[in-house]
Order: structure tokens, then C-alpha cells, then sequence
């Protein structure tokens, strides 16, 4: 599991991402004894294009807010994803299970956006990471 460290450079990596900054992602997660390599990443728009990425296949859009995030492997069952909304006054959940809304696929995870003021699914852009 990552530590605090991981995380707050995750954090302060998207931030400098949505200001447009270039990022260097680490191979690596610092800590003692932690190794949490990234597998795949993603800047993911509203309509479901993959704006840039790495580890990420394919995103389809089965309907609005919904987005169905197909990884470069077999099985996703064993990791560990973290989807973070790109605009302000959304929020995202993600799925690392078969979803029928993704064809109950084991290589895909199922991302949902919602707006944050009517809590209803909303179309949305995301960023997506991935440790194993």
C-alpha cells in the first residue's frame, strides 16, 4: 500500500498536471521496503478519448458518466486503481471488477462521474493511475 509520501506526490503531481505542468511519474514508490511500481496512467476527456496515457488500451463510453477503462493485461482483479476528477465539481469512483455496464470484462475497470452538487452521473474527464 503506498505512504504518505506516494500519495502526496501523486497528489501534487495532478495538481501540477491540471496546471499544465510536465510530470515525471516515479517507477518506483518510496518507502521501506515498498515497491508499487505505476502500470498504467491516463488523462481521460468527457467523451471518453484518451487525452494521454501509458498501460491503458482502450475507453469506451456506454453511457453518460460511465467509462469503461480496458487495461494493457489479462486480469485487474489484483490491482490497485485510483481515478481522480479533472474538473472541479466532480467526483469519481472506480470499479477493479466484471461490471455487465463493461461487458463483465476482466480486463477492464468501470469509472463513474458524478456532479458533486446533484450527485447525479455526469459526463467528465479523469485522470487514472495504477499500481499492481
Amino acid at each position: 500500500m503506498p505512504g504518505t509520501t506516494t500519495t502526496l506526490a501523486l497528489a501534487a503531481g495532478a495538481a501540477m498536471l491540471a496546471g499544465g505542468a510536465a510530470l515525471a511519474l516515479p517507477t518506483q514508490a518510496a518507502g521501506p521496503g515498498v515497491k508499487a511500481p505505476i502500470t498504467a496512467y491516463a488523462n481521460v476527456t468527457a467523451n471518453g478519448r484518451i487525452k494521454w496515457g501509458w498501460g491503458i488500451g482502450s475507453v469506451t463510453k456506454p453511457s453518460a458518466g460511465i467509462y469503461c477503462v480496458r487495461a494493457n493485461r489479462a486480469d485487474i482483479s489484483k490491482t490497485f486503481p485510483e481515478a481522480t476528477a479533472v474538473n472541479y465539481g466532480r467526483v469519481v469512483s472506480i470499479i477493479a471488477e466484471p461490471h455487465k455496464d463493461c461487458g463483465n470484462r476482466n480486463d477492464t475497470y468501470r469509472v463513474t462521474v458524478y456532479n458533486a452538487d446533484t450527485r447525479k452521473v455526469t459526463d467528465g474527464g479523469f485522470y487514472i493511475t495504477v499500481v499492481p
